[in-house]
């Protein structure tokens, strides 16, 4: 139900994360963040796309209960997880 001011609001604990990311704008890019992936998750990703004139990779794949993506351009390191649509809606990522 609507009140006076506005509509009602969802109780904050009443809330899930369905993604999360981390976005860094280095001062100086790194020549190569090859590996990145797989340093973090421990194997190779599930898939890899390269745009090497735009200097833009990016990397996903499945790792723990949801997708995990690695992407990078020139100005920016972007890692981006959340809930897997392959899985049922009622399972939580993990705590981090």
């Amino acid at each position: 139900m609507a009140h006076a001011n506005g509509p009602e609001r969802v109780a904050i604990h009443n809330w899930k994360t369905n993604s999360v990311r981390l976005t860094v704008f280095p001062a100086e890019m790194p020549t190569t963040l090859a590996g990145s992936w797989s340093a973090l998750v421990g194997q190779e990703p599930d898939q890899q796309q390269a745009r090497p004139r735009a200097r833009e990779i990016i990397e996903l794949g499945m790792f723990e209960r949801g997708e995990l993506q690695f992407s990078t351009d020139p100005n920016r390191i972007d890692w981006r997880y959340g809930i897997s649509s392959r899985q049922d809606e009622d399972i939580q990522p993990p705590t981090i």
